[in-house]
């Protein structure tokens, strides 16, 4: 196999990548929690209000939270979470990236809660995000999406904030399948219909290869359907793999066909290098195309006009690796960030599937490693390293 391993700084880390690192002293934070049980507005407020809500200190520290955040976190005590912050208290796998705790690490300055909360704090207005959370429990990770919404209150002791969270999961999932028939789809089914509009009787003469070209390009759309409904499943076991041997020009060739006319490829270049060795090696061929033309497509999208796109393949014994190179560099935060389920930098519903589905198909699925680099003067280069010979499920 070979790795790929994104930048990493050897350098001691600052005192914050984002918000302040601060939190209350204990015995002020004692006082803070008190303040906020005895009060009859902040418990009538947490009762009628609906979904996830928490009182928080000036210092994003918990004072309390409602009984349907208790519930959903499966806590019968709330002193279990007094004092924490709201990443720290959902089990966000990025809360403790650096020693500040939940807010303070690099992927926290594209965090929808964080963001809404300095916000509010700084303007002394309601303000409202969307986090993509992934929290890590005893047996799994578990990606969720929140409308994220907090409000300064003036306390006896100071700010106080209100954050409320509603989980909106189920909706986003409805919205990427949304998303990808428009969007994603867009692109083999685009394949499907220029190919099979040179079918003549003439032309099929001519060229016999015409109706293997449909072939493949009707198989790679049924193929896309199928692992949608995987992705929106949440099953990825349920989708069967068939491997068979190809080379990597084909597979290359195949991801060519299937993007010429995308949109995100209008006034860009896709520069496909021929394969030096070009052995073959066994794979799931529409599986290892949907994550090439995914890494394809993210760098298109990420680049303007005039811009190139590359697709090479190296070969050893035992692996096959194919990278895509795009000129962009992805910033810090969203750089530990860019495998995480719903998270997305551009703007519209639905999205954060491209990349999360990457990492799922080609590692769960095709037993490879998908990974990459990043920096300013190299661009960002993906890659997917597997093996020549698949073991056998």
């Amino acid at each position: 196999m070979v790795p790929s391993k994104r930048d990493v700084s050897s350098a001691t880390p600052p005192a914050t990548y984002f918000a302040p690192t601060e939190r209350a002293e204990p015995h002020d934070l004692a006082d803070s929690i008190e303040d906020v049980v005895n009060s009859p507005i902040w418990q009538t407020a947490l009762q009628v209000l609906g979904g996830w809500v928490a009182v928080l200190n000036e210092h994003r520290q918990v004072l309390a939270v409602n009984n349907a955040l208790l519930r959903a976190l499966g806590i019968e005590d709330p002193e279990a979470i007094l004092g924490l912050r709201q990443g720290e208290m959902l089990h966000c796998v990025h809360a403790h990236d650096h020693p500040g705790g939940c807010g303070t690490g690099k992927a926290c300055g594209t965090c929808g809660a964080v963001i809404a909360i300095l916000a509010a704090q700084q303007t002394g207005k309601p303000r409202e995000g969307k986090c993509a959370l992934t929290s890590q429990g005893n047996d799994a990770r578990l990606d969720r999406v929140f409308d994220v919404r907090c409000s300064p209150v003036d306390g006896p002791r100071g700010s106080l904030l209100l954050l409320s969270m509603r989980d909106i999961t189920g909706e986003e999932r409805r919205l990427a399948l949304e998303h990808a028939f428009l969007h994603d789809l867009s692109a083999p089914l685009t394949a499907l219909v220029g190919t099979s509009s040179l079918l003549t009787p003439e032309r099929v003469a001519e060229k016999p290869e015409l109706l293997n070209l449909v072939r493949e390009a009707a198989d790679a759309l049924v193929r896309d359907v199928t692992i949608q409904r995987i992705l929106c499943r949440d099953d990825a076991t349920a989708l069967e793999i068939g491997v068979h041997e190809v080379r990597p020009s084909r597979v290359m060739k195949q991801v060519e066909t299937i993007l010429s006319g995308h949109p995100a490829a209008e006034g860009q270049t896709l520069v496909v290098e021929e394969p030096p060795d070009d052995t073959p090696f066994a794979t799931d061929v529409g599986l290892l195309s949907r994550v090439l033309v995914n890494m394809i497509v993210n760098g298109l999208e990420a680049g303007e006009p005039g811009d190139q796109v590359r697709i090479r393949c190296e070969e050893t014994v035992d692996c096959v690796a194919f990278s895509v190179w795009s000129r962009c560099p992805m910033p810090e935060g969203v750089a530990d960030r860019v495998f995480q389920r719903y998270f997305s930098t551009k703007s519209g519903d639905g999205r954060g599937t491209g990349t999360y589905s990457m990492k799922l198909l080609g590692e769960s699925l095709l037993q490879g490693q998908v990974d990459f680099t990043t920096c300013e003067t190299e661009g960002t280069t993906f890659r997917v390293a597997l093996p020549t010979r698949p073991k056998k499920a």
